[in-house]
């Protein structure tokens, strides 16, 4: 007698560093491609042969507010503190039964992003965690049941409940902000292990209607920019906030931001809210509570310092004769 077998919606998990699983709302990239040489030929046949396996970058999207420990691997990359992760992710069916697991070894984290933000969305937001995992196994479940760490009643976060607070200039009317990225980049040693290189803060794109931007603040704020005067960044704050618009869910401190560059009149039809766009540079960003990064010699936001002319004379030591 054939095995029927009903087919049931899949939902995942994620246990990082063997810790307790927490949902996971969806995953892109995990593939696997063989390496193939030809090993020897047969007449007219060649005989190929797998000599390694590639590994795609993984990417996790984690529903907001993040879950410890997802917290902790977030709040560790923006500190300079984690670069590499092990991480499993399970297939489950119904009742939280274990169908497979795929379990990635030494993840080199690429990048972390929070979500970005609409004033206009009603969709949830979520972040997202990329990584190149050195290794991929798979197992299949014994439908053992998984248990998994619930969200504590809180509802989730929707895109268009955020703000953001700059140092005197008005931001009541930004309407959309990129998502906040960061990246850890990392070097090989002598002895072929990877070491933090720098944290890279991408840089935010902001929209904001430009009737606020006839504020005194922000008017000053780009007459320094366009007459490169900007000396002193202005610190800052992003909070993604509950639907009571009140509870702040999330705080991230924006520290020395500057103006990189402006786009005017963005959104030109008529009986349309005159829009600028402004992106925005910072040298780092933290959650709250954590004030300063781990190591400052880490922090690279993007901005390419040039280093100073040196006008060293061409002089060579005259030849002295012996005797002389």
């Amino acid at each position: 007698m054939p095995v029927v077998r009903t087919e049931t919606n899949a939902t995942y998990a994620l246990q990082y560093n063997n810790g307790t699983p927490i949902p996971l709302k969806d995953f892109s990239g995990l593939h696997t491609k063989s390496i193939t040489e030809v090993d020897s030929t047969d007449g007219v046949f060649k005989k190929n042969r797998i000599q390694a396996l590639e590994f795609n970058e993984v990417t996790l999207t984690l529903s907001m507010p993040l879950q410890e420990p997802a917290r902790q691997l977030f709040d560790g990359v923006m500190k300079g503190n984690l670069t590499t992760v092990f991480t499993t992710i399970f297939r489950l069916e119904a009742n939280s039964k274990l169908v497979q697991s795929f379990e990635l070894g030494n993840c080199k984290i690429k990048q972390i992003s929070f979500p970005s933000l609409d004033a206009t969305s009603k969709n949830a937001g979520n972040a997202t965690i990329t990584f190149q995992p050195a290794h991929i196994d798979m197992t299949l479940g014994n439908n053992s049941r998984i248990a998994i760490s619930a969200p504590k009643n809180e509802t989730r976060f929707i895109a268009s409940n955020f703000r953001l607070a700059i140092d005197n200039v008005p931001t009541s009317r930004i309407s959309k902000i990129s998502a906040l990225t960061v990246c850890p980049h990392t070097v090989e040693n002598i002895s072929a292990t990877d070491i933090l290189d720098f944290i890279e803060f991408k840089s935010l794109q902001i929209q904001i209607a430009e009737a606020e931007m006839e504020d005194e603040g922000w008017q000053k704020w780009l007459t320094d920019f366009v007459k490169v005067q900007q000396k002193e960044g202005r610190n800052g704050s992003l909070q993604f906030l509950g639907p009571d618009l009140k509870k702040v869910i999330l705080e991230i401190s924006l520290t020395n931001i500057f103006i990189a560059s402006t786009g005017f009149h963005e959104d030109g039809a008529e009986n349309q809210i005159a829009k600028a766009s402004i992106e925005l540079l910072f040298d780092f960003a933290t959650m709250a509570g954590n004030t300063t990064p781990a190591d400052t010699k880490f922090i690279r936001s993007g901005v390419v310092v040039k280093p100073p002319v040196l006008n060293i004379p061409d002089t060579k030591t005259p030849d002295v004769k012996p005797g002389k």
